[in-house]
């Protein structure tokens, strides 16, 4: 009779052991399958649960018509991401012809460097003389620094490989963001998800994972977007050759927190150098004042409303950068804040609060 019971153990261990695997194998396969496509969904979700609020309000105005929402809200989407890339596109396509017809008429000169950038820290001194020696013999410049020219040459198209391919990732993800929004099975599914991993604190991590997202989408994607559109209407106002490329520098470096001054500071030494002193110094207190902005408003959009101290977010979403790019905005303030809450949760026992959740995080969610 025991060793009976033994076998039948033997056998059940077994079976459970292969039915694992199986599973394990299935899971890794449709991954595996799923993996072109893991970034745009995921960016689809993250857009879809961030516009919600958006999308809720059109669909009120339009007697909760869900498709016809979700559809204006696929053009809204879309006409943001043509205007940045139409500037950029225009700016790189406008640089590119310029510099071409100039090499083929042999009439690419390069001015003198203004005197002001021998008193720039560190790199002043070599840099103007490497510039005065562009200007003075061109030809002779790019022999000399063939090597570095050719490794930047190819560094650049390889970013511009990178950003097509971002922007297609992102075209992607407003369909699936368009689709989720009106199908609207998503908020179920998660919380779905949730309860089936830790139980009754499903519902509250659900609201938490929304709230994280949106706070990251305004905080961090939505100030620096806003930045970056100020600075490129300053630049394009106050005359700035390649205006785009420019402002998407702002943006990238606004985006991974070393923030604008990298790109402002040569911008305002062009300004002070072709500009009358007093419009110059106008435009230097409105790039000034976008920097203030910059300051207040994302500590106060990172914060509103979140059950989780802010630091936990931004330490999470800067984080995921490092560690993911840009999807690890997300990703990382996402896993960070619940590892937050149930550390919270575990530590204290302490059950979600009426005041935690308010009436704004139960609105309908894709």
């Amino acid at each position: 009779m025991k060793k009976r019971e033994i076998m039948n153990s033997v056998s059940t261990t077994i079976e459970v052991g292969i039915r694992v695997l199986v599973f394990t194998f299935v899971i890794g396969w449709c991954l595996f399958l799923m993996r072109p496509f893991l970034t745009p969904i995921l960016w689809g979700v993250i857009l879809a649960v961030a516009v919600t609020p958006f999308y809720n309000w059109i669909n009120h105005k339009i007697s909760n018509r869900n498709i016809l929402a979700s559809i204006i809200v696929v053009f809204v989407l879309l006409a943001m991401l043509a205007g940045p890339t139409l500037l950029f596109s225009s700016s790189i396509l406008h640089a590119m012809q310029k510099i071409g017809i100039h090499l083929s008429h042999g009439t690419l000169e390069i001015p003198d460097p203004h005197p002001s950038v021998l008193e720039w820290p560190f790199i002043g001194e070599s840099f103007h003389d490497m510039w005065q020696s562009a200007h003075d013999n061109m030809n002779g410049f790019f022999i000399k620094y063939k090597s570095e020219l050719s490794s930047a040459g190819l560094w650049f198209l390889n970013a511009l490989k990178h950003i097509g391919l971002n922007i297609l990732h992102i075209l992607v993800a407003i369909i699936v963001a368009g689709i989720l929004l009106a199908t609207r099975g998503t908020q179920e599914t998660a919380e779905l998800f949730y309860i089936k991993l830790i139980g009754r604190r499903g519902p509250e991590l659900r609201i938490l994972t929304e709230q994280t997202i949106r706070q990251v989408a305004k905080g961090i994607l939505g100030v620096a977007f806003i930045e970056a559109t100020y600075f490129g209407l300053i630049f394009l106002f106050a005359g700035v050759p390649h205006a785009g490329i420019w402002a998407l520098l702002c943006l990238i470096l606004v985006i991974i927190q070393i923030g604008s001054l990298p790109v402002l500071i040569p911008v305002v030494i062009y300004m002070f150098s072709t500009l009358e002193p007093s419009l110059a110094i106008l435009y230097l207190a409105l790039l000034i004042f976008g920097i203030i902005i910059d300051h207040i408003l994302k500590p106060i959009l990172l914060g509103k409303g979140a059950s989780v101290p802010m630091l936990v977010i931004f330490m999470g979403a800067i984080g995921g950068l490092l560690l993911s790019g840009f999807i690890g905005l997300f990703t990382g303030a996402i896993v960070l804040s619940l590892g937050y809450k149930l550390f919270v949760a575990w530590l204290y026992d302490e059950p979600a609060t009426d005041a935690e959740i308010t009436e704004e995080d139960y609105q309908p969610i894709p």
